[in-house]
């Protein structure tokens, strides 16, 4: 039954891991968090012709007091990693990092006016934001369907 199933997936996962093999632990591994991270990373990585995809769907429904119709509203985003003169980028570090940075731009250039911490709710933030990154190729889909 379903216990079987997940004792012999968790089995198999420690296999994949290497984790039954004799070998020894290296000597930068204080710990079996980092000889699990380390193992992962080994065994994990992508391979050459391999990439990571990130994708991201939103859907919201909106009821309005005043009696319009329902309306859906769906935002989609799915990135690839890339390669540029042979380095690999994932799509990961693109739809974390570049955001993360188009922030700090914002800040640099005086364009955010408020302190403190801020979520990326107020459109002085989340409008140039997302200019910036459409014009880097990361861009929402959205639709409203009613």
């Amino acid at each position: 039954g379903g216990h079987d199933d997940e004792l012999i997936s968790r089995l198999m996962m420690l296999g994949f891991l290497g984790l039954h093999e004799e070998t020894q632990i290296p000597k930068d591994c204080s710990s079996a968090f980092t000889v699990i991270c380390q193992r992962m990373e080994q065994r994990m990585a992508y391979g050459h012709n391999e990439q990571d995809m990130v994708l991201l769907h939103h859907e919201v429904e909106v009821e309005y007091p005043d009696g319009r119709p329902t309306e859906k509203h769906q935002a989609t985003l799915l990135e690839f990693g890339k390669t540029e003169n042979g380095r690999p980028t994932t799509a990961m570090a693109l739809t974390v990092g570049v955001p993360a940075a188009i922030g700090a731009l914002l800040l640099l250039q005086n364009k955010v006016q408020r302190k403190g911490v801020i979520r990326p709710l107020e459109p002085e933030i989340y409008i140039p934001a997302l200019e910036i990154l459409e014009a880097s190729g990361i861009k929402l889909i959205e639709r409203v369907e009613t």
